[in-house]
């Protein structure tokens, strides 16, 4: 048989339907290959996520051991407030809440500065009241 015999039987191959399959299946690996790059990146972001929770979990865990100690300290200053100044705590109290428009510092830290101040003056021999107007004059100092 010759090809004019095949020609005359009417057979022809028809590509056409290939390539267009060739072609979507290159559009498909185009997008598999950006959806994997996608994938990637966000693993790399959920990775600096988690580490970066990590960090912050650990920073807040050592803040609020400093927030104890810091409420430790204050009621332990509170504390020693009370017994040095027995007898005129709510005066000397109002006085240094005057202070504080005054001086940048809190009223547990002018509390625990008059206290230290008091305690030296009481067992020099002064009165508790009179070395009471004296630990507030030195804070204000």
């Amino acid at each position: 048989m010759s090809m004019v015999d095949i020609a005359e039987l009417g057979l022809s191959v028809d590509s056409r339907g290939f390539v267009r399959a060739d072609r979507d299946l290159k559009s498909f690996n185009r997008t598999a290959d950006r959806s994997e790059k996608v994938a990637k990146r966000l693993e790399r972001s959920a990775r600096a996520l988690g580490q970066a929770l990590g960090i912050l979990s650990a920073a807040g865990a050592a803040w609020s051991i400093q927030a104890v100690r810091m409420a430790i300290d204050a009621e332990e200053t509170a504390n020693k407030f009370r017994v040095v100044f027995a007898g005129s705590v709510d005066l000397v109290d109002s006085q240094l809440r005057e202070l504080t428009k005054t001086i940048p510092a809190t009223q547990t830290q002018l509390r625990g500065f008059a206290s230290g101040v008091q305690d030296l003056l009481v067992p020099l021999g002064l009165a508790r009241e009179e070395a009471a107007g004296l630990s507030v004059d030195a804070v204000e100092l």
